[in-house]
């Protein structure tokens, strides 16, 4: 494991991290998380399959160490973001089970205020 590999890794992951955040705007998790999930990604992920994709890329270990810190790297924003939503889901629905009268007061307003 040398300088060059881990720069691969990290800058791959990096790139792979914003790429995701561009292709699913609705789940992206911002610009710095992105990168910091995507480097978290690239490095693991190129540790992990590096060797294998760079065997079924012909035997070339930089691009085998790239294209799974790139595709490692995008997947781990993207499983992240999934769990934006539903962690938000959650807090309403404790608002709601503390206090069903405020919580239905907030519904109603709501709607009232769409009409």
């Amino acid at each position: 494991m040398d300088l060059t590999t881990i720069l691969t890794q990290l800058i791959a992951g990096a790139v792979g991290g914003n790429a995701a955040g561009l292709l699913n705007k609705a789940k992206s998790l911002g610009p710095l998380l992105n990168t910091v999930l995507g480097i978290i990604g690239g490095v693991g992920g190129g540790q992990l399959l590096g060797g294998p994709v760079a065997g079924m890329l012909g035997g070339n270990a930089t691009a085998g160490n790239a294209t799974a810190a790139a595709v490692i790297g995008a997947i781990l924003p993207l499983v992240v973001g999934m769990f934006k939503k539903p962690a938000a889901s959650i807090r309403f629905a404790a608002a709601i089970l503390a206090d069903p009268k405020q919580a239905n007061a907030g519904v109603r307003k709501a709607s009232l205020d769409t009409i």
